[in-house]
């Protein structure tokens, strides 16, 4: 007997080792990587997560209670478990309106409290709903009307589905709304207290005709600068047929005409339906969009803009990059940059049967597959026995990559959350904090400074180019040094630095 349980030890051991690649279900979170939440008999869907400085993770989405959905916010534990510390049992639910309502964008502030942004039915129309929460899960009085704030633009529907804080605290709204015939971007900021700021675009509002027709706005960045850039679609004249569109705002919520043409930039990626979902900015200023294009069947896609909004070259085939992951239909909803420059998208993919799968990729700088991740830079993994995907991904400060989404259960769907790892066990630790190894300026001019906590003198820096081949390679003498780059052609490079054979950091580095 005792020899069974050793051998069946030692086989859970070395799947546990051996699952430890990039790509994998992390195994130390929930149950088999993942966790899933039903709180009742009716449909549970996650759109957005956060991880808190603390490591627990918040999701939000909507809740169904029998009649109409309700905005719906959880709070998880870093090992998975609900925080019983919030709301009640790790969960809030927070009936606005008369009808549906439903977050599909959250946010954190600096003091801790949670800012969930969605849409509330208002018996006629759909209006933007803004909700602030404590940290422990109870509305905030001290905002809008007992914790919420209800926009209706123009009387018509009104969509909302991103959300982004300002550095000043100003909290910004972006979607879009009808006007006359169809649908435009709509931006609104507002202030720290809910109120909307009078000082940006009419009223707080700021809305733009983008395109021939039906337009929308899917995500928000901000840049450096504090301007406003968004990705969505804009249809293209032909009925059902949409492209990439992509605009920036000045900080008053005008169009910036120094982008694109006129403050926006369409770009057709595939041959009909295609959605840009997500948008970040990578250190140089350089624009990068994800979502999907049909490329015959739906593909995942990401298009990277410099600065001004046109096309970069270097990034895949003329700045576009599709994925066909599944054996049919994916589709990307999300997407983060890493540290070290590479892009995750998450979404899902056909599984070849009948349902979806929750899907990830991953992208070097340049636009090409990483190989490290997944198999060949895919990873297809069901998430409970039936259909799943999701929604939402987000990092955590271990290199490790949460998604949020959903997974048929019991007849109904439920909010599902899962973990993978970001690298391979005893190889990268993607984050590291900034008071043990920092490396600046960045971008750097001639010249960079590698500074290190590390009590060793066997610290090694080796720099990439974005095909791989190795350029410079020192071992560093003392806890800073300045590495010469003045023979460095401008662009952009790896950065790897080791110590006794691990390699604790992998980022890149922009030379002007």
């Amino acid at each position: 007997m005792k020899k069974h349980i050793l051998i069946l030890t030692f086989l859970i051991f070395t799947n546990l080792c051996f699952s430890q690649t990039a790509g994998a279900l992390d195994l130390s979170f929930g149950t088999y990587g993942y966790v899933t939440s039903s709180f009742n008999f009716y449909d549970d869907w996650c759109y957005a997560l956060l991880v808190q400085p603390d490591g627990k993770v918040v999701v939000a989405g909507e809740f169904g209670n029998g009649y109409d959905y309700d905005f719906a916010i959880i709070r998880y534990n870093d090992d998975g478990t609900l925080d019983n510390t919030f709301g009640v049992s790790g969960r809030v639910n927070i009936p606005i309106g008369n009808g549906d309502d439903i977050a599909y964008d959250i946010a954190l502030q600096p003091d801790g409290k949670i800012v969930a942004v969605g849409t509330t039915l208002n018996g006629f129309n759909k209006d933007i709903a803004l909700v602030r929460c404590n940290t422990n899960g109870t509305l905030d009085s001290t905002f809008g009307t007992a914790g919420t704030t209800i926009t209706d633009i123009g009387g018509a529907n009104d969509y909302a589905n991103a959300i982004k804080l300002q550095n000043d605290g100003k909290i910004l709204v972006a979607g879009y709304t009808f006007v006359s015939s169809y649908n435009n971007f709509s931006v609104l900021r507002f202030n720290n207290n809910g109120i909307l700021d009078t000082t940006f675009g009419t009223g707080g509002i700021s809305i733009s005709d983008i395109g021939n027709s039906d337009n929308g706005i899917m995500d928000i960045a901000l840049q450096t600068d504090n301007k406003i850039v968004v990705a969505g679609w804009s249809s293209n004249g032909v009925p059902f047929y949409y492209d990439f569109a992509v605009a920036r705002l000045d900080t008053n919520g005008i169009l910036d005409s120094s982008f694109g043409q006129n403050g926006y930039v369409i770009t057709a990626v595939g041959n009909s339906l295609n959605s840009s979902s997500a948008i970040a900015i990578q250190p140089d200023g350089k624009i990068v969009v994800a979502g999907t294009a049909n490329i015959g069947y739906e593909d995942f896609a990401v298009v990277r803009y410099n600065i001004d909004g046109t096309l970069d070259n270097s990034f895949g085939a003329g700045g576009k990059v599709t994925t066909a992951v599944g054996s049919s239909s994916d589709y990307a909803n999300d997407m983060v940059i890493q540290p070290d420059g590479r892009i995750i998208l998450a979404g899902y993919s056909y599984n070849g049967s009948t349902n979806n799968n929750t899907s990830l990729v991953r992208y070097n700088i340049d636009g090409t597959l990483d190989v490290s991740f997944g198999v060949n830079g895919k990873t297809i993994q069901p998430i409970g026995s039936y259909g799943n995907g999701s929604w939402a991904i987000a990092l955590q400060s271990d290199g490790k990559i949460l998604t949020g989404g959903w997974t048929l259960g019991g007849g109904d769907n439920d909010m599902a959350v899962a973990r993978f790892f970001g690298s391979s066990a005893n190889a990268v630790s993607e984050l590291v904090p900034d008071d043990y190894l920092m490396i600046y300026p960045n971008p750097a001019i001639n010249k960079f400074t590698i500074e290190t906590a590390i009590q060793s003198n066997d610290v090694t820096i080796s720099i990439y180019n974005i095909e791989g081949k190795l350029l410079l390679k020192q071992t560093i003498k003392g806890k800073k040094t300045d590495i010469d780059i003045s023979d460095f052609s401008k662009g952009m490079y790896y950065i790897k630095v080791e110590t006794y054979n691990r390699v604790f950091l992998n980022k890149y580095i922009i030379i002007l």
